[in-house]
């Protein structure tokens, strides 16, 4: 009896024994893997904050694994202290310092007031815009003295360069053809007129819209009508001709009148039946170009032609024609 209880009672001792170390040995794993975890999301933690470290630190250098972007935040920082004339300005409005940019965009209707990087050496300036009428382009300057050119986006020309000789109180105007919804872009080569008195030159642009009726071929030529006016638009870097017919019911005499702001030289051709000549003057004025188209004698009565075309591949602007 007493050694069946002695038995019973090693028995129980021993069973307790197991399930002590058992539990001993599952609470231990379990403090293992919350352990290997813990240092896992510890290193996760120390690579983040290692990159914070590295990068506001010193700036524009990463941490352990980081990146550069706090770069970008120095910059601003020196953005932010930046002189209130390095902007593009409004009538009145700062002055932008030339050497910045290399491509300045600006608005039609809108002043930008432009300091050189040195008011005695010649400079290229380009200043972008986009039309957004068809019609004239006229660039305003003011203390300039160099060329003006017109180009495409890509800086292919597409106008001659065109002589541009300012006073500080004087202002010069350059006239274009320009369409709709093209981007541009003008080369300003040259340097201040007049250093001494004033550090920048001034540039103006307006596009003014130009409703065209003129036929693009013979066969679907604008009938003109005698005394009212037409206007048209030959557009810089496109080859257009613009068509107008003449019905003359009776033998007379003929005479065209012709108003333009031009870059470059526009061509007008009269002819028709019966025609072996006819006479052309034009003038320049402040205002552009005038002139007329006539006939020395009576023609036969028929329908004529007028032809509108630009002189060469660099010219462009608009034009007004009159029958009277």
């Amino acid at each position: 009896m007493l050694s069946t209880f002695k038995r019973g009672c090693c028995t129980l001792l021993l069973l307790l024994l197991i399930f002590t170390v058992s539990g001993g040995t599952a609470a231990f794993a379990d403090t293992a893997g919350s352990g290997a975890a813990g240092s896992a999301g510890n290193a996760a933690s120390a690579a983040v904050t290692g990159d914070a470290r590295g990068t506001s630190s010193d700036p524009g250098q990463a941490g352990p694994g980081g990146q550069t972007g706090q770069t970008a935040e120095g910059n601003d920082s020196v953005d932010s202290t930046a002189d209130e004339d390095d902007t593009i300005s409004t009538d009145g409005g700062a002055v932008l310092n030339a050497a910045d940019q290399a491509v300045i965009d600006i608005e039609p209707g809108k002043t930008v007031k432009i300091r050189p990087a040195s008011g005695d050496d010649v400079q290229k300036v380009y200043l972008t815009f986009r039309a957004s009428r068809d019609g004239l382009l006229a660039i305003s300057g003011q203390n300039f003295q160099g060329t003006v050119q017109l180009q495409k986006d890509n800086g292919k020309s597409i106008s001659d360069s065109i002589e541009y000789d300012t006073l500080d109180d004087d202002f010069e105007t350059a006239h274009f053809g320009v369409s709709k919804g093209t981007v541009y872009r003008l080369c300003f080569d040259g340097a201040l007129a007049e250093p001494e008195k004033q550090s920048y030159y001034s540039v103006k642009v307006s596009n003014t819209a130009v409703s065209s009726l003129a036929g693009t071929r013979r066969g679907n030529a604008q009938v003109m009508k005698r005394g009212k006016s037409y206007r048209g638009v030959i557009t810089a870097g496109k080859k257009e001709t613009d068509w107008y017919r003449i019905n003359l019911t009776k033998p007379q005499k003929f005479r065209l009148n012709y108003e333009a702001k031009t870059c470059g030289s526009l061509k007008i051709y009269f002819y028709g039946t019966g025609i072996r000549n006819h006479v052309s003057t034009f003038r320049r004025t402040d205002e552009g170009l005038v002139g007329k188209v006539w006939t020395g004698s009576k023609v036969a009565a028929g329908t004529y032609y007028v032809k509108v075309v630009r002189s060469g591949k660099n010219s462009s602007g608009v034009y007004t024609l009159t029958w009277i």
